[in-house]
């Protein structure tokens, strides 16, 4: 994908939005990958970034992000929202919410993995970026898409439309089962096995 191709269509296709719902939401682009159409992308809500208290035999205050998936393939899920905590100098996560919402209406909660485990090499290293080093977010190939405001809806619309010039999904579509995609967001975590 052209990196700079998208951020000028995703720039320019955010300036259309309007009727914000919550406008402290600020959206980065943190991710993205796959082949037509297949394609997954993946931002951050800068908003969200939060110190947290420490717990019970805690060496360091975690830090909370929400992120969101969106998906291009008819038979997935239309994205799933995750909110992720990092112990950033341990290097330990923890996934608090991992929700596919399909394109038929229904949600999906993933088991989250019971407590902490060690931070895997793929892609949630973007979000453990993106929380823990806030000052190489642009470094790391990271943008702020100007979406300050946005709600989900709008920026699965955009990336959609605007990004994979892809015409609306008929929701009629036969989508995989729930046990498949909850197996699918365990594999993408790269969690510890249940």
């Amino acid at each position: 994908m052209n990196r700079q191709c998208t951020v000028w269509g995703l720039s320019a296709a955010l300036l259309g939005i309007s009727g914000v719902a919550n406008a402290d939401v600020e959206w980065w682009l943190i991710f993205g990958g796959g082949e037509q159409p297949n394609r997954e992308m993946f931002y951050a809500d800068a908003s969200s970034v939060v110190e947290l208290k420490k717990e019970s035999g805690m060496k360091e205050f975690p830090k909370t992000v929400d992120v969101l998936q969106i998906h291009e393939a008819a038979s997935g899920p239309e994205y799933v929202n995750y909110q992720f905590q990092f112990q950033c100098e341990s290097k330990l996560m923890r996934v608090v919410i991992a929700t596919a919402h399909m394109r038929s209406g229904t949600n999906v909660m993933a088991p989250a993995p019971p407590g902490w485990f060690p931070l895997r090499y793929n892609w949630t290293q973007q979000p453990y970026q993106f929380a823990c080093h806030p000052e190489n977010r642009t470094k790391n190939g990271m943008f702020n898409v100007n979406a300050r405001g946005a709600d989900v809806a709008q920026m699965c619309e955009i990336t959609r439309r605007m990004i994979w010039k892809n015409p609306p999904v008929d929701s009629a579509v036969k989508e995989r089962p729930s046990a498949s995609v909850m197996r699918d967001i365990q594999t993408l975590l790269g969690a510890p096995g249940q």
